[in-house]
Formats: C-alpha cells, sequence, structure tokens
C-alpha cells in the first residue's frame, strides 16, 4: 500500500458498515411494527411477547448505537491520517489511524454479539407462537 494512502482504510469499512445499519434498522422497524399488531390484537400471550419485543428492541438500539460510533471513529481515523499525512508525523498518524480503527473494529464485534442475542430472541418468540398456535388448533 502507498505510504500516504493507510488512512483510506478505515473509511472503506463504513461501506460496509452502513449495510449492517441498514438493515439493523429493518429489524427494529418491523419489531415497531409488531408491537401495534399486539396492541390492536390484545394476544393472548402479549406479555411474553412484548417482553420478547422490548428485549429484542433494545438489544437493535444498542447495536445501532454502536454501529454509529463505529462509522465515527471509521471518519474520524480517515481525517485525523488524511490531514496528518501530508506532514511529517506519519508514523503517529498510523498509530492513531490504527488505534481509531481497532475501536471501530470493536464497536462492530459490539454490535455482532448483540445482534446474535437479538436473532436468540427472536427464535424464541417464534418458538413461542408456534406453542400458541399448537394449544389452539
Amino acid at each position: 500500500m502507498h505510504e500516504m494512502s493507510f488512512w483510506i482504510t478505515p473509511i472503506l469499512l463504513v461501506s460496509g458498515v452502513g449495510l449492517l445499519v441498514l438493515s439493523t434498522s429493518a429489524r427494529y422497524g418491523q419489531i415497531h411494527e409488531s408491537l401495534h399488531k399486539l396492541i390492536e390484537t390484545k394476544h393472548k400471550k402479549s406479555e411474553i411477547l412484548h417482553s420478547h419485543l422490548q428485549s429484542r428492541a433494545e438489544l437493535l438500539v444498542r447495536a445501532l448505537f454502536s454501529l454509529y460510533i463505529s462509522i465515527g471513529l471509521f471518519a474520524l481515523a480517515s481525517l485525523i491520517g488524511g490531514i496528518v499525512s501530508f506532514w511529517a508525523w506519519t508514523e503517529i498518524a498510523k498509530f492513531i489511524v490504527a488505534l481509531l480503527t481497532c475501536f471501530g473494529i470493536l464497536c462492530i464485534v459490539f454490535a455482532a454479539f448483540q445482534l446474535i442475542k437479538e436473532a436468540h430472541i427472536f427464535l424464541e418468540t417464534v418458538e413461542e407462537h408456534g406453542r400458541h398456535l399448537r394449544e389452539n388448533a
């Protein structure tokens, strides 16, 4: 890689994180719709389903927050690296860019754990729906 382009790597990661933000936002929107349907139908198991929806929503919000921080860190790393790379401080800039990029990646890992937990709760919700359907059949 060219000596002056070390700061480009973090900004390239933003597009991948952006896709995670889009899909996570869509999942959050689906939870919002499900909550409105639950309120309208007065489902027998609404307390359990509401609890699952609440837990999923909290996990998704934490994941989104973490992904937004990640995007900010990547952008900041690229900005600092881009500005400083034109000066004589390229070694310091490389360190700062690497550090911010690592923190950004840690945020992505945290978000991934939140999304895994949310997917597990979603599975529990689907199983609960299945039990309810079998009981009413």
